[in-house]
Formats: C-alpha cells, structure tokens, sequence
C-alpha cells in the first residue's frame, strides 16, 4: 500500500520561473490501497511566474483508495494554463471504492490561463469518480472545463463522472 508514482508532502514548495513550466507525470505502485499516480498532502505549493502547469496521473492496486490524481490541502497557481489528467485504478476488483481519477480537496487551484481537468474513474463499486472537487476547493480559471467519466463497470452508488461537494468554481474569462 502507499506506492505513490509522485508525492509531495509537508510544506513542500515548488515554482518555476522560467517560461516552460511544471509537468509532473506519476504511476502508483502494484499493491492493494492507497496507490496514487501523484498525490500532495499538507500545505503543498506548486507555481508558476511564466508557463503552466500540468499534472498526469495513473492510479494502480486491485482494492480502493488508488486515485490518479489526489489533492490535498495544495495550492497551485499557474501563469498560464493548468491541466490535470488522472485515471483511478482499472485493475481493482471487487466492492471496492474511491478509485476516483482526480480528487481535490481542501485544494486551490488558479491558472490565469485556461483550467482543464479531466478523470476517469477506475474499477469498483462505489464512490468510483472521474473528478471529485470539494470539502471547501475552490477552482479558478480563465476559462473551465471539467471530464468526468465514471468507469462503466461501477456496481454501486456514487459513481458520478463529476461530483461537486462544498466547492466553489469561478471562470474569470481571461
């Protein structure tokens, strides 16, 4: 449990100041749980000054809890765009659940550019996501656009392709 492609963690800050950016690109580990394509956790500050960022995960393990993208307390402010592609587990068998593709929580998110996030949810049979914002996230962004596709295999409830909880969204129009 807990092979995580890429992680972040306590106060851990990361800025680019050069026009190329930040890409950050994580496959979670064989096991059970908890294996996130990348995940950030406590106080995480990723930035740009010029260029955007952009976040690719793949989320692996044949129980729950394996999401391609996990987001916890961050903040990430890009210069230009922000876009963040993640895939739940697709080898989890069974009544598992929260192989969401993208999960931000407690989470900040501001591009000056255009703010794409797409998620796929993975194998299981609840709460089996492809993008989770909430638990008081906000998103914001020239512009939005959020794909969400909820893995055709769910068996149980919750597994919506977007599910927005106690989050706030807003387009600046830039």
């Amino acid at each position: 449990t807990a092979n995580h492609g890429v992680q972040i963690d306590y106060t851990t800050s990361i800025t680019s100041n050069g026009g190329s950016g930040i890409l950050l690109t994580g496959q979670g580990g064989s096991g059970t749980s908890g294996n996130h394509g990348i995940t950030t956790n406590r106080t995480v500050n990723l930035s740009t000054n010029s260029g955007g960022i952009t976040l690719i995960g793949t989320g692996n393990g044949s129980a729950g809890a394996n999401v391609g993208v996990n987001l916890l307390s961050t903040n990430i402010n890009s210069a230009g765009g922000l876009n963040i592609t993640g895939t739940g587990s697709q080898t989890a068998v069974g009544a598992v659940l929260g192989n969401s593709g993208v999960y931000v929580g407690a989470t900040s998110l501001t591009a000056n550019g255009a703010l794409a996030i797409t998620g796929h949810g993975g194998r299981g049979s609840s709460n089996n996501r492809g993008v989770e914002i909430g638990s008081a996230s906000s998103v914001i962004g020239g512009s939005i656009a959020m794909v969400g596709i909820a893995h055709a295999s769910t068996t149980g409830s919750g597994n919506a392709g977007i599910w927005l909880t106690s989050s706030a969204l807003n387009s600046t129009g830039a």
